[in-house]
């Protein structure tokens, strides 16, 4: 399975959870009058931006380096200036992901 496929499933995978809780926040909320709480509301929200923006990232990265290898002309330092972008802003899906799971 090469990245994009990972990357694909691991946007399903987070879209199906959303879902999943939403539903469940909304079903939780009809029965006993609690609704989800903003903060994690608001995760959410923040986790689906970066989603978005992460795969436009990665797929700027991986058209850069293809413009650049059918140029002949790799230039490293920009690659490596978008892939340490690109891994910022995993760093902190993990790090929004982590705070859903424990609820913290």
């Amino acid at each position: 399975m090469g990245p994009l496929e990972q990357m694909a499933d691991r946007l399903r995978a987070l879209r199906g959870e959303s879902a999943d809780r939403d539903a469940a926040a909304a079903d939780n909320g009809h029965r006993t009058g609690v609704a989800e709480p903003a903060w994690d509301a608001e995760l959410a929200a923040r986790r689906d931006r970066l989603l978005e923006v992460f795969a436009i990232m990665q797929s700027d990265l991986g058209g850069a380096f293809y413009e650049m290898a059918i140029r002949d002309h790799l230039r490293i330092d920009v690659l490596t200036q978008k892939a340490a972008q690109l891994q910022r802003i995993d760093t902190e899906l993990a790090q929004i992901d982590e705070l859903m799971q424990t609820g913290r």
